[in-house]
């Protein structure tokens, strides 16, 4: 089909454009805490009705905060999502931009888990950057989405559990390995996001899921870093930018109720600076409408209206409702009709570039199969050059012969634990007897492994949202690091699974300690074969390492 005319748009067309309706409001009902199925025509029903401009695809994803009964409804492969997808949308007049926030795990039955975030930085290749990119937006193209909220352009502070998510907390390197990944997603005609505007300043700690955060930096200071990264990505042609819900006096010095105005509420960060002074002129997107640091501001009758007047083009994650709530923001003066009108040309502009309009495309893309096959590949060469070997003060490392090893997990979120199998198995195929434990629970425990061992791991993890809050271990988990290295010390290990720096917080003791970032199974054999000298430790901390 042809592009539309915006000037024959009506101003509901236009506005519908601007809004990215939650796939689990089409498939359950909101209004009963998302228990109750809704029947399976009601989601076209919805669709025809109020011409979404894009859909927030979950998958098998639980998305709602308030349930965690959402992924035990529905199973999608790829083929079942593409289908679901044409089959609700084939009488939409435009059509929607398919969209979903990617965190290191397929939302789809059919597709790979992917290593991503800071051990890209470690490996600190530019093609790796690039490849990985470009076969993440092929598995989600594969399953029929055009757009992915990512790469993450914050420079945070090692204080963050956040910190693992962008490829490096080093500005230079951040920047290199952005466009590349940008690119490498873009390649393929699918759409990328910078996120999340106007980034962190690496003091403020506080998550903005639950509160509005703010960034104190001096506006020159902040040009010359998280500005200039976001510059970077403006000028590497990223289609999308997510905005925040983070304050920066520096920039807005404006007031909500006696608070700062936050990036998402902004007009002078978001129209002023980011649209006119950066020239950036594709979609700003807002972060979840639903985040606590958006909606202390506004009653939900109004926030939509505000999001738009701001100066996003796109409102993250609405309920079927959002197009009604809209126009009532119009008819009160709330958000002008120019306004909806920029957002909407910029929306059609990002779905021209991803080739919604073409006469040939289709939802479907490529072989599954293949598709994750290169995945896992470019997965195994970051993995395999990215594990760091922090301390080897011994000599422990290479080891040639390892007749046992008791591998013990600390750790708040338990798929962590049953990952391990993975890393059990790399071990036991060279022939080990391995004893993979949950936490110690005495020392006398550790002195019994030390006796039968020839190799004790004491694997930690800790990332994003797990726990939620601070990076750390708290309670059981805290209290039985106290047992570790206590004995065998001379033939123990320390490993990170995610946070970088459990070595200087929770395992100091370790004589040998490395970062691994992530629990992805590549991951895990590319240990297994250094541990052997089978790899090298080729790894580079992508953040300044520096603790005393």
């Amino acid at each position: 089909m042809k592009k539309p005319d915006i000037n024959k748009m009506s101003l509901r067309e236009k506005a519908a454009q601007t809004l990215l309706v939650r796939q689990s409001d089409l498939l359950l009902r909101a209004d009963k805490a998302y228990d109750e199925l809704r029947d399976p025509s009601e989601a076209k029903e919805i669709l025809d009705k109020n011409q979404f401009g894009g859909i927030w695809t979950h998958g098998n994803g639980d998305v709602n905060a308030m349930s965690r009964r959402y992924n035990g409804y529905f199973q999608f492969t790829t083929d079942k999502m593409v289908k679901w997808i044409k089959d609700n949308t084939k009488d939409m007049a435009i059509p929607p931009i398919c969209a979903g926030d990617p965190s290191g795990r397929s939302y789809f039955s059919d597709l790979s888990s992917y290593t991503s975030g800071i051990i890209v930085g470690a490996a600190n290749s530019e093609e790796y950057a690039f490849e990985l990119g470009r076969c993440m937006a092929s598995e989600h193209k594969a399953a029929g989405l055009n757009w992915l909220w990512a790469p993450v352009a914050d420079l945070n502070s090692r204080f963050m559990a956040c910190v693992l998510r962008p490829f490096s907390n080093k500005q230079d390197q951040l920047i290199r390995l952005l466009t590349a990944y940008i690119k490498g997603m873009q390649s393929i005609g699918f759409a990328a996001t910078a996120k999340h505007f106007p980034g962190p300043d690496g003091i403020d700690t506080r998550d903005s899921h639950i509160v509005t955060t703010i960034n104190k930096l001096p506006l020159e200071e902040w040009k010359k870093t998280q500005g200039a990264v976001f510059q970077a990505t403006i000028d590497a042609g990223v289609y999308s930018i997510m905005s925040s819900a983070r304050m920066y006096p520096a920039m807005d010095d404006s007031k909500i109720d006696g608070r700062y105005t936050c990036a998402g509420f902004s007009q002078k960060m978001l129209i002023d600076s980011l649209k006119g002074e950066m020239g950036f002129d594709g979609v700003i997107i807002t972060d979840d409408v639903n985040m606590g640091g958006y909606t202390s501001y506004y009653e939900a009758d109004e926030i939509y209206g505000r999001f738009l007047e701001a100066g996003n083009d796109v409102l993250l994650g609405v309920g079927v409702d959002a197009l009604d709530r809209v126009m009532n923001c119009v008819e009160r003066g709330i958000v002008s009709e120019e306004r909806i009108t920029d957002a909407c040309r910029r929306v059609l502009d990002m779905k021209e570039k991803v080739g919604l309009f073409d006469d040939n495309y289709t939802r479907a893309y490529g072989d599954v199969k293949k598709i994750t096959a290169d995945t896992q590949n470019i997965c195994a060469k970051i993995a395999r050059d990215g594990i760091t070997l922090l301390r080897n003060k011994n000599g422990l490392l290479p080891m040639k012969k390892i007749n046992h090893v008791t591998i013990y997990t600390f750790t708040h979120r338990e798929s962590i634990y049953s990952s391990l199998h993975v890393m059990k198995e790399a071990f036991e195929e060279v022939g080990a007897v391995v004893d993979l434990r949950r936490r110690p629970e005495s020392f006398e425990e550790i002195e019994e492994a030390a006796k039968k061992s020839d190799l004790i791991i004491y694997a930690g993890f800790i990332g994003f949202h797990a726990p939620k809050g601070a990076p750390s271990f708290y309670e059981d988990e805290f209290w039985s690091l106290r047992y570790a290295f206590t004995a065998g010390k001379e033939k123990s290990i320390g490993i990170s699974l995610g946070y970088p720096f459990i070595h200087h917080y929770f395992m100091d003791d370790a004589d040998t300690f490395v970062n691994m970032y992530s629990p992805h199974p590549t991951v895990q054999k590319a240990f297994v074969a250094a541990v052997y000298g089978e790899n090298e430790f080729k790894g580079v901390p992508p953040l300044d390492m520096t603790v005393e």
